[in-house]
């Protein structure tokens, strides 16, 4: 069992992980590489891999996020293909925080991929990252 701030298989803290992604692949992020370095102490390596294996990994997850919350929430927005902006990676970010309070109302919403990566794991979804 690892603490609930370790990602299996991963070296950095998924809060890391997801300030990375978050500052690079979020609505309007317009953080540079060398920000995220100097904000996460994280290699300019690992940032680009850690951004890349999102962006393979996301119409995959957000298929079976969006699924899920079709059944759980069918009046959501996000749910409104037509009405949504932004590209895959960019709805998957902004569908991890609704996860993550549909899952468990209890957890902010700067730890929302990690109930996701967790949720996405046991639901046979696979690895994000």
């Amino acid at each position: 069992m690892l603490p609930s701030l370790v990602h299996r298989h991963r070296h950095y803290a998924l809060m890391m992980i997801e300030m990375a992604l978050r500052g690079r692949l979020g609505e309007g992020a317009m953080t540079t590489w060398r920000m995220l370095m100097l904000k996460t102490g994280a290699s300019l390596r690992s940032l680009r891999r850690w951004c890349a294996a999102f962006v393979l990994n996301a119409l995959r997850w957000l298929s079976a996020v969006l699924t899920v919350l079709a059944v759980a929430m069918p009046s959501l927005l996000l749910l409104d293909a037509y009405g949504q902006a932004g590209n895959v990676a960019q709805r998957l970010l902004a569908s991890s925080i609704t996860l993550a309070g549909w899952l468990d109302a209890d957890h902010p919403a700067d730890t929302a991929l990690r109930v996701m990566w967790c949720w996405g794991w046991n639901a046979g979804v696979g690895r994000l990252l």
